[in-house]
């Protein structure tokens, strides 16, 4: 059963995104997205951070992104070395979006916390 929210914080920089500490972990989760408007050029890249102490988890960076570039309703979040689980913590987590635009106007619809394997 998951309890935690995900939201954007009005006092954060653009781009960020908190998921609140779960004391059961967040291993067992992966993040999707619904998304479109992408061409050539578009893509949506996310490093995933400790919210405490602002420190990228090893593994999770945004050159370990494995970044979107296509439209989708339930494309999931990927790093090379980690797929698409979320870090062994409890702690809270951000997850920083960066979107590139591309020759197009791409559009992120929705952020979604699952558990591995399920959908929205």
């Amino acid at each position: 059963m998951f309890t935690g929210e995900l939201f954007e914080n009005e006092l954060a920089p653009k781009g960020l995104a908190y998921l609140i500490p779960y004391p059961e972990g967040w291993s067992h989760f992966q993040l999707t997205v619904n998304a479109s408007g992408f061409s050539k050029r578009s893509r949506l890249e996310v490093e995933l951070v400790d919210a405490v102490t602002h420190e990228v988890f090893g593994g999770y960076g945004i050159k370990k992104c494995i970044g979107i570039e296509e439209d989708g309703y339930n494309l999931p979040l990927q790093w090379k070395a980690r797929g698409s689980r979320l870090p062994i913590t409890r702690g809270a987590l951000q997850a920083r979006l960066r979107l590139t635009r591309g020759d197009s106007n791409p559009q992120l619809h929705g952020l979604y916390l699952l558990t591995a394997g399920s959908t929205p």
